[in-house]
C-alpha cells in the first residue's frame, strides 16, 4: 500500500472515474481497494460541503471586522430567541450559497414560456434592465429563470381569484431559484387585451421580492441578513405596519408560522413599493424607508420616482415618449416588437 498514495485516483475525481480506477485497485491490491474506493465515493458529496463550509467560513472570518463579528452573535441570539435555531442555519446555507455564487458570472434570468403566450415583448420591458424598472441586479444575477404559465392542464391545482398567481422554488441543479408566474385561465381574454399585466402585477413585484430577501440576496453579507430580517420583523410586529389591500396575506402564519409570516411582509411591502411607491411611501413611510434602503445597497442610483423608469404607462400599455424617441415609434404607439 505505500505506493498508494504516490499513485492515488481519488483526488478531484467524480464517482464513475473513482469507481472505474477501483477496478484497477482492486487488481493491483485486492478487494479491500475496492471497497475502500466505493465507500470513498459514497461520501464526496459529504466531503465536498465540508469543504465549502470551511471555505466559507474562512471567508466570513476574513471579511468581518471585529466589531461584525460581535454583532453577528448578538443578532443570532436574538433571531434564535423569535424564531428558534434552525432560522439562523438557513440564513448560514444562503450567505455560504452566496458566496459562491459570486465567484460565478452573473448571467441574465432566462424568461421562459413569455414568448409562447405572445408576451415576449412585455417580458423584454419589463423583466431586463435595459429600461431601469427594476434596480440593477434585482433579476439578473438573482434568479436562474422566470417561467409564465399558461397552460390550463398545468394550472389545475392551483386555487386562486386573481389574475396571476406567482412561486419561488429553488433548484437542484442551479443554486440560484426559479420562479414562475402562472396565469388565471379564467382571465385569458383579459391578459390578451392587457398584455402588459402580465408583468406589471403585484404577483411580480411579490415573488422578485422573495427572490431579494436575507436568504438569497447574493449581495449582502451574513450581518446583513440578520438586519433584514429583523428589521422587517420589526416593521411587521409594529402598530404603523403595512396593511395589504388585499387582506394581509401574511397575517395567515403570524400565530402559526412567525418566520413565514416574516418573509411575506417583505415581500409584500417589496411589491408595494415597486407597484405605486408614491401612495406606499406617503401612506407607510417606515416600510417604504425599508425597501428604498436595501434596494439602494444593490443599485445606489436607482430612483423608484423617475419619471421615465420602465418602458410604457401601466395605464395605457404605450411607450413613455423617452423610449419612443431611443427605439424608434410603433404606428399606434403601443409596445415595439423586440430587435
Amino acid at each position: 500500500m505505500e505506493n498508494l498514495r504516490e499513485e492515488s485516483p481519488f483526488e478531484g475525481s467524480t464517482f464513475e472515474s473513482l469507481f472505474q480506477k477501483g477496478i484497477v485497485c482492486a487488481k493491483k491490491w485486492g478487494r479491500g481497494a475496492l471497497g475502500a474506493v466505493v465507500l470513498l465515493a459514497a461520501a464526496a458529496p459529504e466531503i465536498r460541503s465540508l469543504k465549502r463550509e470551511h471555505e466559507w467560513r474562512r471567508y466570513t472570518e476574513d471579511a468581518l471586522s471585529p466589531h461584525e463579528k460581535a454583532e453577528t452573535k448578538a443578532l443570532a441570539r436574538k433571531i434564535a430567541e423569535i424564531f428558534g435555531d434552525e432560522v439562523n442555519a438557513r440564513i448560514e446555507q444562503g450567505d455560504e450559497t452566496a458566496y459562491f455564487l459570486r465567484k460565478e458570472k452573473r448571467e441574465k434570468a432566462r424568461i421562459v414560456g413569455f414568448e409562447e403566450s405572445g408576451l415576449s415583448n412585455v417580458a423584454r420591458y419589463m423583466l431586463t434592465e435595459d429600461f431601469m424598472f427594476f434596480p440593477k441586479g434585482w433579476i439578473d444575477g438573482e434568479v436562474d429563470k422566470i417561467v409564465y404559465v399558461d397552460r390550463e392542464e398545468d394550472l389545475h391545482e392551483l386555487q386562486s381569484d386573481g389574475v396571476l398567481l406567482g412561486e419561488v422554488e429553488d433548484q437542484i441543479i442551479s443554486s440560484r431559484p426559479a420562479m414562475y408566474i402562472y396565469q388565471n385561465p379564467r382571465y385569458k381574454d383579459y391578459i390578451a387585451k392587457y398584455p402588459y399585466l402580465a408583468v406589471d402585477d403585484n404577483t411580480v413585484f411579490h415573488e422578485l421580492g422573495h427572490v431579494n430577501d436575507w436568504l438569497h440576496n447574493e449581495d449582502l453579507t451574513i450581518v446583513e441578513r440578520q438586519r433584514l430580517l429583523l428589521e422587517t420583523y420589526g416593521r411587521m410586529m409594529s402598530k404603523d405596519c403595512y396593511h395589504d389591500p388585499a387582506g394581509k396575506y401574511y397575517e395567515d402564519f403570524i400565530e402559526t408560522v412567525l418566520y413565514r409570516a416574516v418573509s411575506e411582509y417583505w415581500a409584500e411591502i417589496c411589491a408595494a413599493y415597486f407597484s405605486d411607491p408614491h401612495s406606499f411611501n406617503a401612506e407607510h413611510p417606515h416600510d417604504f424607508a425599508l425597501v428604498d434602503a436595501w434596494v439602494k445597497k444593490k443599485d445606489p442610483s436607482f430612483d423608484i420616482f423617475n419619471k421615465d423608469r420602465g418602458a410604457f404607462d401601466s395605464q395605457t400599455g404605450k411607450l413613455k415618449e423617452v423610449w419612443q424617441k431611443k427605439f424608434g415609434r410603433d404606428p399606434e404607439g403601443v409596445l415595439l416588437k423586440a430587435e
